[in-house]
């Protein structure tokens, strides 16, 4: 495992840990999207980004990815937003990044969707 894919995985360990219970909501004022069903990037009223929105993003922005960068893969999946922001990331990683962001955008929070994706209770 690269050290890419335990930062990665690390943080993601971390950001459930400290939310378990969360269960991803947008931003009222923030449109429905047709293609997908979270944001990376939450913004304000205004259109200003003001943090991350859902558990991948939330992780990226802890380990130092930007707002703007996450606001680019707004549409994306966790995979492609992984490839497009590392050089190497595994297989296990993309997956379990994948797995985790479905899980969650089905509405289950954080800490049941790292369980069921990972087996490891937080």
């Amino acid at each position: 495992m690269s050290a890419t894919d335990e930062l990665l995985l690390e943080t993601l360990r971390s950001v459930v840990k400290e939310s378990p219970d969360r269960q991803y909501a947008k931003p009222d004022h923030m449109p429905e999207a047709e293609t997908y069903s979270c944001f990376y990037v939450h913004t304000d009223e205004a259109g200003e980004r003001v943090s991350p929105g859902c558990l991948v993003g939330s992780v990226l922005h802890r380990i130092g990815i930007g707002l703007d960068d996450l606001a680019y893969y707004e549409g994306e999946s966790a995979g492609r937003a992984l490839k497009g922001l590392f050089d190497e990331v595994s297989p296990i990683t993309l997956d379990t990044f994948c797995e985790v962001q479905s899980l969650q955008d089905g509405g289950m929070p954080w800490g049941e969707a790292y369980q069921q994706t990972t087996g490891e209770t937080i």
